[in-house]
């Protein structure tokens, strides 16, 4: 469990809501909303990973965020500021007005937010969890007229003071925003509401005026007067602290803030289990009812924050991942709301991702708290993986859990992640052992490097004779994939089933025994010479597709059958650096950069899987449009600019 600090409590901690910052201690809220009445319908503005939002620059600690929402044909740029770390301040522009001003409402809400909770009553207990909290309208007077133009708030014993520019076209106080909804959606948009004075959700409705630019400010304080005289004056300072803030985010290059924006936008606040992590996409928590974790995607995201400076959030995502490890040392695929996957675990991918997060933070008591669960990962590996005990190992699906797909070959495919990958078409699931009767060199050259980094961990923490042990097997293993998984006729390393025949495909995974080390130089030759720069395989403008070119499956362009994916490319670029092909290494980041960017500037989209065919075809039913592990194409791009050093036996 990771405790927030002040600085972090405010930010865009809730999934449902980009155009939301939220005080995590208290629920207490601010956010954007609109009303259409050209489409008689209130908006909340709610991510459903459309062409509706552009995601924009957001800050690590979210001390700036910028969005733009489509509402009905009007495009509406909302930003945020932090500044002092106690309140926030924003504003709203229209930027294309799509409605004649007063059929708009932009609308400034503040109050006290309930969490997702699949159970009500639940949400209800969150709420309250018994402190009080009060919701109040301040009117302002001018002669005998008041207009009701500020807002009060308590919880415990914190005021959150709420200011907002020039006079609203309407306020009032509402039970939730239900009630707000009922009153635009039913009675219209001139409707004037009744005036209660508290409520647990506060409503500032402005006409949608492209001239007028709507300004607002919160400001938190143990004394209501302060509180209010901090907001005033945050809502005098509002432009110039959104210009300072936006300044200070828009200074590292391009893919370092592409991978920062992407992991800032994707962290949220798991209510359930009282923690922040990032998510895979905050468009899927809804459906896991509420939060969902997975493995790899997760570790992936630990090391990305690492990479831009947000070591808190990467030590949380590891925490996160780990403290779900079962007792029989396996750490699940998935842990959610609604489903957990005890049965499988996920790509071996930890101890790569905690030495890069070390190496990048320097922090040994990292490797202190993580070293007993990598170590227990590994010996479940050991013990459950190795089906034909060969010393190579499997994929599987052990007899344990509920999960769907339990002790069967989809439920082992879902152990890598790569659920229709061509390379397992062959492959058989073996019910007895648990495991498919199929050895691929990916995964095995995953593990290997796995412990050959836990020597390493195991090394800093000076546990010598651990890291001897840990160093041999790392080595032995490399030793069976050399010798076992090439593919003499092919020149290439190609997965092999328990009778000795090889799988008929490949994929990029062929390529992962170069960052285990585990490949002669006969063979990285012939890997990166005769398939890898092969144009007809592998070597295309748009890099490295997850089935080859000249392989009929390719032209499926169907999820891992065909399909462009940032883990992948991830690996072989380390592969390719750390066996002595550091130019072919930049070239493959450099195109998938290329990639990766014409999609962001354009759009804002990072994709879950990108098209190896059609530069114009990355959107797809089956590719989320703001996945993390996306991001994994402009870590590279920007680890190629500044690094640092992970092949040295002494990690630099």
């Amino acid at each position: 469990m990771s405790t927030l600090l002040p600085d972090r409590a405010w930010g865009t901690w809730d999934e449902r809501f980009p155009a939301c910052m939220i005080h995590i201690p208290s629920r207490f809220a601010v956010r954007v909303t609109a009303f259409s009445a050209t489409a008689g319908r209130y908006e909340e503005l709610a991510y459903d990973a459309s062409e509706r939002f552009r995601l924009g620059e957001h800050s690590s600690d979210s001390n700036f965020v910028s969005l733009e929402v489509r509402v009905h044909g009007s495009r509406l740029l909302i930003e945020f500021a932090k500044g002092a770390w106690s309140g926030v301040s924003g504003r709203v522009s229209i930027l294309e007005p799509g409605e004649m001003l007063f059929r708009l409402n932009v609308i400034i809400e503040a109050g006290f937010i309930a969490p997702f909770t699949a159970n009500p009553a639940e949400t209800r207990r969150l709420m309250v969890d018994g402190h009080t909290r009060e919701l109040s309208l301040v009117e302002r007077r001018a002669g005998d007229h008041r207009t009701p133009a500020a807002g009060l708030g308590r919880w415990r014993s914190q005021w959150f003071a709420v200011a907002v520019s020039e006079t609203p076209a309407l306020a009032a106080a509402y039970p939730d925003s239900a009630a707000l909804a009922a009153d635009l959606q039913t009675r219209g948009w001139l409707y004037r509401p009744q005036e209660p004075t508290t409520g647990e959700l506060l409503a500032f409705r402005f006409y949608g005026d492209p001239r007028q630019v709507v300004r607002f400010a919160v400001a938190q304080d143990a004394d209501p007067e302060p509180a209010a005289a901090a907001a005033a004056a945050r809502l005098q300072a509002v432009d110039e602290l959104i210009e300072v803030a936006r300044r200070e985010a828009t200074q590292p290059p391009e893919p370092a803030r592409a991978v920062r924006d992407v992991m800032a936008w994707n962290t949220i606040w798991d209510q359930s289990n009282a923690r922040p992590y990032t998510t895979a996409s905050r468009a899927w928590v809804a459906g896991f009812g509420g939060w969902g974790v997975w493995m790899s995607d997760t570790y992936y995201n630990a090391l990305m924050c690492a990479h831009v400076g947000d070591t808190f959030m990467a030590r949380a995502n590891l925490q996160t991942v780990l403290a779900a490890q079962q007792a029989a040392g396996n750490v699940p695929s998935l842990t959610a709301a609604d489903d957990e996957w005890v049965d499988r675990s996920q790509l071996p991918v930890v101890c790569y991702a905690v030495w890069r997060t070390y190496l990048k933070t320097g922090d040994r008591t990292l490797l202190a708290e993580l070293y007993p669960a990598l170590c227990r990962q590994l010996e479940w590996v050991r013990a459950n993986r190795d089906g034909n005990g060969n010393g190579l190992y499997e994929y599987g699906s052990s007899p344990v859990g509920r999960a769907q797909g339990v002790s069967t070959k989809q439920g082992a495919l879902n152990e890598p992640g790569m659920d229709n990958l061509a390379v397992f078409d062959q492959a058989r699931f073996n019910l007895r052992t648990g495991t498919l009767e199929f050895e691929e060199p990916g995964h095995n050259s995953l593990l290997a490097l796995e412990w050959e980094l836990l020597a390493r961990v195991a090394a800093a923490l000076g546990r010598d004779t651990e890291a001897n042990a840990h160093l041999r097997r790392s080595r032995e293993l490399a030793q069976l994939i050399s010798a076992q998984l090439w593919d003499p006729a092919r020149r290439v390393f190609a997965g092999r089933d328990w009778d000795g025949s090889f799988a008929a495909h490949i994929s990029p995974t062929s390529f992962f025994p170069l960052v285990a080390g585990a490949a002669t130089p006969e063979q990285a030759q012939a890997l990166v010479h005769e398939h890898l720069l092969n144009e007809s395989s592998f070597w295309g403008t748009l890099p490295l597709p997850s089935a080859p070119f000249d392989d009929p499956v390719n032209a499926d362009d169907s999820y891992w059958r065909g399909r462009i994916w940032a883990p992948m490319l991830l690996f072989v670029w380390e592969g390719l650096r750390r066996s002595g092909f550091a130019e072919v290494a930049s070239e493959m980041a450099a195109r998938a950069w290329r990639m990766f960017a014409d999609d962001w500037e354009h759009r804002r989209h990072c994709h879950e899987n990108y098209s190896s065919r059609d530069p114009d075809g990355h959107e797809a039913h089956d590719s989320d449009p703001f996945y993390s592990w996306g991001a994994l194409i402009a870590f590279m791009q920007a680890c190629e600019a500044r690094d640092v050093d992970l092949w040295t036996p002494t990690g630099g």
